[in-house]
């Protein structure tokens, strides 16, 4: 019995610009586990997704959108899934393979503000509030694929 616990720490540096290319800043990070270690996956402001080794060390970066601001926000889906979405479009990234393996989901004027996973659906609807009040409604599985 007894409760366990463990302290860690860990940075995360973007690299410094390409000459004559903009600075990408973090915009959101999340912890996951695979194979019993930690990783962290992170969305950026040019619109990469990136996975770091539980030290800090990069492991691989793939683009995801050329929406301005770009990824906004990171969500655990099944396994090694992540669920990201920028202000136009969202989609399913895999971290284990550092891809995005299905067209994003786009299609809405107002900017995304924020998405949940339906969990009474088990997984297969996303539901993004806009930030002009609308809520919209997406089934995200055909078969065993993810689409929009």
């Amino acid at each position: 019995g007894g409760v366990k616990g463990a302290n860690m720490t860990s940075s995360f540096s973007m690299p410094a610009p390409a000459l004559g290319s903009e600075a990408r800043t973090l915009n959101t990070i999340v912890a996951i586990e695979k194979n019993a270690q930690p990783w962290f996956v992170a969305g950026d402001s040019a619109g990469g997704i990136s996975v770091f080794h539980k030290n800090g060390t990069f492991k691989g970066r793939v683009k995801v959108t050329e929406d301005p601001g770009g990824v906004k926000g990171l969500v655990r889906s099944a396994g090694q899934s992540m669920l990201f979405y920028s202000s136009h479009s969202f989609g399913y990234f895999s971290s284990s393979q550092i891809e995005v393996s299905q067209p994003p989901c786009t299609g809405w004027n107002s900017p995304l503000h924020d998405l949940i996973i339906d969990p009474t659906n088990a997984g297969a609807r996303v539901i993004l509030a806009l930030e002009d009040g609308d809520v919209l409604v997406f089934t995200t599985s055909s078969g065993k694929s993810k689409t929009c």
